[in-house]
């Protein structure tokens, strides 16, 4: 009971992070590590007592994905620049990239000193070919797609795109390890899929990532490109090889991939549980008449979250609102279309002389995309956590239906 003077304090409801294969950790993952720290042999390459975890999980993961070959490396990010520079990507070379999504997609190609076009997106969320389409120029080097929070792009329709004017596709899987398309996993039908194991995706490591090849010259490529342009020998580095070429550093140390195989294992698991849920809970917002996301081969969904659409941004915004102080996680997810940031519009790289843009005729302005730039602001995005059950899918449900009753 208050006492005299006393105001009652609202109390804000505390939501659970989205995040995916982090809430599945436990002592398997710290064994894991442990026995890393004590062979004192954490670089993947050699060490007092070195144990193989990173060739291990790229093994492991080459079997998941039924990949050929599998590369892991430091980041998502660094999966993408990987890719690109594998492929010989690089100044004056035009990318085409989707105009919704994380702007991680778009910086790798600015990182190679390349010039990313953007592309519209459908209502699946995902690049639409028929403007990918438009988009193709003598200069255009690669296509890449995002399976934008599990749910696969129209990869069919891409890959004929792509195979009819000899343009590699490569497969941005960051969010949607473990999909599948057709029955075929998810960064395994382009020339690359590229994958992040950062702290809110399926797989968890914190930081890390995977590149999954087809080709073996790429492959080779690929490796010799995230380990400082060298050859290796016996663990050591050697750049006396006419393969060698300037890379960078974007190696997996033996401490992420020891969590990485646990993490790994775990993920069959954890698809199917989201799976479910996320199929309950689609069913009972289409139930209610919601105009949902549309999902180009629903049995190859992650499951990680549900998106419905309403008629403008404000009341977006307030039906978010409205389902956060239900204790429902609701979020806008990405809030404009990615070459709304202002570093596209001017243009702002490290140096002046090495940018992409210097003698490129590609303008970013709004307008440019305008079903990215208007889905970016209708969509509404319920995320699905291994936390969750039935009871909570239920629940969720009821707040939107209460919620939507209003408009």
């Amino acid at each position: 009971m208050k006492t005299k003077g006393e105001t009652m304090k609202e109390v804000t409801p505390t939501l659970p992070g989205h995040f995916l294969g982090a809430h599945l950790m436990d002592e398997e993952e710290i064994n894991e590590v442990l026995e890393v720290m004590r062979s004192k042999s954490i670089f993947r390459y050699y060490g007092p007592q070195l144990l193989g975890k990173t060739d291990q999980f790229e093994a492991e993961l080459a079997r998941f994905l039924e990949a050929e070959h599998v590369l892991a490396v430091s980041s998502g990010t660094a999966a993408l620049k990987t890719a690109l520079q594998a492929l010989g990507i690089g100044p004056g070379d035009e990318v085409i990239v989707p105009a919704y999504g994380f702007i991680a997609t778009a910086n790798a190609v600015v990182a190679c000193h390349a010039v990313p076009v953007f592309a519209d997106i459908d209502e699946s969320m995902n690049i639409d070919p028929g403007d990918v389409r438009t988009k193709i120029t003598a200069n255009t080097k690669a296509i890449i797609c995002v399976h934008v929070q599990g749910v696969a792009a129209e990869l069919e329709s891409l890959l004929d795109l792509a195979n009819g004017h000899g343009i590699p596709l490569i497969e941005d899987a960051a969010q949607a390890f473990g999909g599948t398309y057709k029955g075929r996993k998810l960064g395994t039908l382009g020339a690359a899929g590229c994958f992040s194991f950062q702290t809110n995706k399926i797989v968890s490591l914190g930081e890390g990532g995977a590149v999954a090849m087809r080709s073996s010259d790429m492959y080779q490529r690929a490796a010799i490109y995230h380990d400082q342009g060298c050859v290796r020998h016996d663990g050591f580095p050697t750049w006396n090889n006419d393969a060698c070429f300037f890379g960078e550093n974007y190696r997996m140390s033996e401490l992420s991939a020891a969590i990485g195989r646990v993490q790994l294992r775990k993920s069959r698991i954890l698809l199917k549980q989201l799976r479910e849920l996320k199929a309950q809970l689609r069913h009972n917002l289409g139930a209610m008449g919601l105009h949902l996301r549309r999902m180009p081969d629903t049995e190859g969904d992650c499951g990680v979250a549900e998106c419905f659409y309403v008629q403008d941004e404000q009341i977006r915004n307030e039906i978010i609102a409205r389902l956060k102080s239900d204790n429902v996680l609701a979020t806008p997810s990405y809030n404009s279309a990615v070459y709304e940031n202002r570093m596209f519009y001017n243009r702002r790289v490290a140096h002046s002389s090495g940018s992409p843009f210097a003698h490129s005729q590609i303008t970013y302005e709004p307008g440019m995309c305008p079903a990215a730039e208007r889905l970016a602001r209708l969509s509404v995005w319920i995320p699905v956590i291994p936390l969750y059950d039935m009871d909570k899918i239920e629940t969720i449900s009821e707040a939107v239906q209460h919620i939507m009753a209003s408009y």
